[in-house]
């Protein structure tokens, strides 16, 4: 089976469409931004190297780990 991955341009990033069985993986990635989502739903995480909305405002959604925030989506 060929794994056919679509991949799209945003802004300065690249989103790609990953297929998996019956429903596909989204891993969008710009230069100091990844995500990763599975399926239709919200169900996924981010890495980023600047601090959140939340996190700048004193609201802990994220943890740290060095320079990059790691949050649930």
């Amino acid at each position: 089976m060929l794994l056919k991955i679509k991949t799209y341009k945003i802004g300065d990033g690249k989103q790609y469409v990953i297929p998996f069985f019956r429903t596909f993986i989204l891993v969008g990635k710009s230069p100091n931004h990844l995500y990763v989502r599975f399926g239709d739903t919200n169900k996924g995480f981010q890495v980023t190297s600047k601090p959140l909305f939340s996190v700048r405002n004193g609201h802990k959604k994220s943890f740290k780990i060095k320079q990059y925030y790691i949050s649930k989506l």
